[in-house]
């Protein structure tokens, strides 16, 4: 399933920074295919991967939950174009 996540950074130089150590330790079960910040830093969309939005939403709050907030969209893939 993909999943589109918007998160609010509440901590952007601490979200960053984790957001670059951990890249290279993501669970099997899950993907990160894009990143797209926005200028300041303070917001970003990604598209991830996973067995479902339970297993991203644990790894992110679990990673990512103290310096951001998040939220969801579960991707149409029948209707969605440039996927991966």
């Amino acid at each position: 399933m993909f999943v589109v996540v918007y998160h609010k950074i509440t901590v952007p130089d601490e979200f960053w920074k984790i957001t670059h150590n951990e890249i290279t330790k993501l669970p099997k079960n899950i993907r990160l295919h894009a990143v797209w910040p926005s200028n300041d830093m303070k917001l970003s969309t990604c598209l991830w991967e996973g067995e479902n939005i339970t297993s991203i939403n644990d790894y992110l709050d679990n990673t990512l939950g103290e310096v951001s907030y998040h939220d969801f969209q579960i991707v149409n893939e029948k209707f969605a174009m440039g996927l991966p």
